[in-house]
């Protein structure tokens, strides 16, 4: 299974693909919004772990963005923020 990790925070991307490189799972990350629509494109995973505060593309955006593509459309997208 691949897990697309979307979050522009470099610290909670590696703690996040560690943590799931260690369950086995494939990953692949982004840092910016432009970057996740282009990864989930044309890599098309499983899972995306979609951060909401993003650099050139909010999350709320890429989410839109993700729905509105076909190919991307049936990708289950859990969000996630580090503010609480």
């Amino acid at each position: 299974m691949t897990i697309l990790v979307v979050e522009d925070s470099k610290f909670l991307s590696v703690a996040v693909e560690r943590a799931l490189t260690r369950a086995n799972y494939t990953v692949i990350c982004a840092a910016d919004g432009e970057e996740a629509l282009r990864a989930a494109h044309e890599k098309l995973p499983d899972a995306i772990l979609l951060d909401m505060l993003l650099p050139k593309m909010s999350g709320h955006d890429v989410l839109k963005a993700l729905k509105q593509d076909p190919p991307a459309a049936a990708i289950p997208v859990i969000v996630l923020t580090s503010l609480f």
